[in-house]
């Protein structure tokens, strides 16, 4: 649903999705599990600002992005 505004407003959108064929396939860059830190970590470098799409991201690894510094938002 993003895709379009932020092309519109010059912003490259990247999605880290549970599946290759995801609702959110176009604008996929990686495929991985989000309660595994190393892949949510690797995926969060390549991003300004990384958030997600629902509440079941283990507070654990929220807080383990924010102490690296990672710009975690709601």
């Amino acid at each position: 649903m993003m895709q379009p505004a932020a092309i519109n407003l010059g912003i490259e959108l990247k999605v880290f999705s549970e599946t290759q064929n995801s609702s959110a396939s176009l604008a996929t860059a990686q495929v991985g599990d989000y309660t595994k830190y190393e892949e949510i970590s690797t995926f969060a470098k390549t991003v300004d600002v990384i958030t997600f799409d629902h509440e079941h991201v283990p507070t654990a690894l929220l807080a383990k992005l924010e102490a690296e510094g990672v710009a975690v938002r709601p």
